[in-house]
């Protein structure tokens, strides 16, 4: 059996990375099926998903500021990792069985990014940065939280910094077969410029050069 493709677009928390992955599940010839972190994410409990409920086993952030900028010192407890560690042996069972798979992630930890390259390792991977300017990326997060409350770290609202923070960690030392900044551009044009360079790149490297950076060069 052949097993599935897989394209995982890693950005910040509001690039734009899941709404993205809708549109190109359109634009793409091949089916692809929609799994990434907010798939598991929303699947706990509302409680955890805000800031003013969640248990520390599961996240917790606390605010501080930097030359006049707002960020978050970021914890992820023990039930959020087990849970994130798992969706990625999640994802793999579907490329297991042939089912292509477009992923939104956010990489909250060095022991996440870990697990996903050890997980993924064995397959077709095409990975994606999706970038937004720091301007852009805090107005939209401004705009997710009105009508929503800012406390809601995962649905419609989340608090100002909280896109900094995210783009700080989660591109820290990647390297991409393809990356995009949609500061000025559209989802449809921002997913049609995924899927030309998917269509482009029949032997994506990028998955397998982080893999020897992490893990085997580490290992030996």
């Amino acid at each position: 059996m052949t097993t599935g493709k897989l394209i995982i677009l890693n950005g910040s928390s509001s690039c734009g990375k899941t709404s993205t992955c809708r549109v190109l599940q359109d634009m793409l010839e091949e089916q692809f099926i929609l799994l990434g972190l907010d798939v598991y994410s929303q699947s706990t409990p509302p409680k955890q998903n805000n800031m003013m409920t969640i248990e520390p086993n599961y996240f917790s952030a606390k605010k501080y500021m930097k030359e006049g900028l707002e960020y978050y010192e970021i914890a992820t407890g023990p039930l959020l990792d087990r849970v994130i560690v798992t969706s990625y042996r999640s994802i793999a069972v579907y490329l297991e069985a042939g089912i292509n798979v477009v992923s939104d992630q956010l990489f909250w930890t060095p022991q996440w990014f870990r697990a996903a390259l050890e997980a993924f390792i064995p397959y077709h991977v095409f990975f994606v940065g999706v970038f937004v300017s720091d301007a852009e990326g805090e107005r939209r997060e401004l705009q997710r939280s009105q009508g929503a409350g800012s406390h809601d770290i995962v649905g419609n609202g989340r608090p100002g910094g909280w896109n900094r923070t995210s783009a700080m960690v989660t591109h820290k030392d990647m390297l991409y077969d393809f990356s995009i900044d949609n500061t000025a551009l559209s989802i449809q044009d921002t997913a049609q410029q995924i899927k030309s360079a998917y269509e482009s790149t029949p032997n994506p490297m990028a998955w397998k050069t982080l893999f020897q950076m992490f893990i085997s060069d580490k290992s030996s």
